[in-house]
């Protein structure tokens, strides 16, 4: 079934050193689509049982775009004193729009454990600035609507110049001891802080 196949989906591990990366794909942790939460066989309850050293991550790709269905605690739990690179990449289609900015929710759980989180792109705000705090970010993906949407047709989502490939690309330097020593933002990519 198309709607289980992030369950398929694959984790991959890179470590060298002291620094390990998790490339976390679309697992999912719990299915949501019914009245309560449960868990998901081949999801991340097992992946962290065989391996909770992914928790001791210096770099991770979050998991399905922040949904809080994917997080697990012991993949999420906070870094000792080190910085760590979060990158979460957006999705938006017609009924998801993911990290989700709700209180509670998205990036507001991974700023419970992680101060600054890298997001690629965010396609209702513009490009070019570095960082946003959570509320600004909430304040600009939802502001008010300004006309009727069928009169309008609606508010425009999208930046009015196409990206370039490396526009919507974060690419983060670790050393061998996982301590991030340089980072590279495209103009569409930036810092979400508390």
């Amino acid at each position: 079934m198309a709607r289980r196949a992030n369950e398929l989906s694959a984790v991959l591990e890179i470590q060298w050193g002291g620094t390990r990366v998790v490339l976390a794909g679309d697992l999912p942790r719990i299915e949501t689509n019914r009245q309560r939460e449960i868990p998901i066989p081949s999801g991340w309850e097992l992946v962290m049982q065989q391996r909770p050293e992914l928790g001791e991550h210096s770099g991770l790709k979050v998991p399905h775009h922040a949904s809080w269905a994917a997080m697990h605690l012991s993949l999420m739990r906070p870094a000792p004193a080190t910085r760590r690179a979060w990158v979460v990449t957006p999705l938006h289609n017609g009924r998801n729009h993911l990290p989700s900015l709700d209180m509670n929710d998205g990036l507001d759980l991974l700023h419970l454990v992680e101060p600054c989180v890298m997001v690629t792109r965010e396609p209702r705000v513009a490009a070019g600035r570095a960082v946003w705090s959570l509320p600004e970010l909430r304040s600009t993906v939802r502001g008010p609507v300004v006309a009727t949407p069928l009169v309008a047709r609606g508010k425009v989502l999208t930046p009015s110049e196409p990206l370039a490939p490396l526009d919507a690309a974060w690419a983060i330097a670790l050393d061998d001891a996982g301590c991030i020593v340089a980072r590279y933002r495209g103009t569409a990519a930036f810092d979400v802080v508390p």
